[in-house]
């Protein structure tokens, strides 16, 4: 079907591999930031959950407006970017307060164990609110 005069055409809705795949990109891209952040701060900042989300959803949305098993599958992604964004900040961090890489890979179960500690009742609602913005976000037509 073409467009009448003075509409633009509809642009064609992109498979939901895509959606994911833009998804994936844009925690991976946030995942980035928040292990810098965290060297910079010295500090996990697991607040930084919630942009993270907000990328994912608006990636999937981008992507493939209103289908709702691509955004719940952008709500899974947003939830493995935080786990992840969570585990970089540790090491980011202790980079940051100077200690070395060799010093850092050489305490890998420390790290292991650091990061089960910092999963605090905060950190895990933080990740939940992620989530649903990825969803909301993304299902919203």
């Amino acid at each position: 079907m073409t467009a009448g005069y003075g509409t633009a055409p509809r642009p064609a809705s992109r498979g939901r591999a895509v959606a994911l795949a833009g998804a994936a990109a844009a925690a991976l891209a946030c995942t980035a930031a928040w292990a810098v952040a965290a060297w910079a701060t010295r500090h996990s900042l697991a607040v930084l959950a919630l942009p993270l989300g907000a990328a994912t959803g608006a990636a999937v949305r981008q992507l493939r407006p209103g289908d709702r098993a691509a955004a719940a599958g952008g709500a899974l992604l947003a939830v493995a970017g935080c786990a992840a964004g969570s585990f970089l900040a540790i090491p980011s961090a202790l980079a940051g307060a100077g200690v070395s890489v060799s010093s850092i890979t050489a305490h890998l179960d420390l790290l292991a164990r650091g990061y089960l500690a910092s999963l605090t009742a905060f950190t895990i609602a933080c990740w939940a609110a992620a989530a649903a913005l990825s969803y909301l976000i993304a299902a919203r037509a």
